[in-house]
């Protein structure tokens, strides 16, 4: 078996071990909805056209979800450019934007004047309201509904 061959196969395991994954965890969606429907689970569920209408776009089309496993396959094998994971990335987080409605709430590392309302601090250490502090971990909203808050910290001072 010459080592294309095994490279191949490797890759087929790959993609048939991610195909199973999904089929898996739109099972547990479907199950988890008729759950909610049944009465029989108590918290919120989603609802499993809204998880399938997430999840499509990130395997349809441009496949971004793919290119970011393929550039870290590529990556391993010294066969791609930090540019072309990083084209990636884009594409990725563009298409969670255009097709689902997830963005980020701001640049890792801006400048953000400090409001405990809007921002979750890193540590305790002084910060105030109305402070400059630095974006160190964006938040994200779906669909204009805030799911992670963003951290902030203040600038290094070296």
């Amino acid at each position: 078996m010459s080592i294309i061959e095994i490279v191949l196969a490797i890759i087929a395991l790959f993609m048939t071990g991610t195909t199973v994954g999904l089929f898996i965890a739109m099972q547990n969606a479907r199950r988890q909805v008729t759950q909610f429907r049944d009465g029989t689970r108590t918290r919120d569920a989603v609802n499993a056209s809204e998880v399938e209408g997430f999840i499509a776009p990130l395997i349809k089309d441009y496949d971004p979800l793919g290119n970011i496993l393929r550039f870290m396959y590529n990556y391993e094998e010294g066969e791609a450019t930090i540019e072309e994971g990083f084209d990636a990335c884009k594409l990725l987080v563009s298409t969670l934007d255009q097709r689902c409605g997830l963005k980020p709430t701001g640049s890792y590392r801006t400048a953000v004047q400090y409001d405990p309302a809007r921002y979750r601090a890193s540590s305790v250490e002084g910060i105030i309201k109305g402070q400059e502090v630095l974006l160190i971990e964006p938040g994200w909203t779906l669909r204009g509904k805030l799911l992670k808050v963003p951290v902030v910290a203040k600038p290094w001072q070296g």
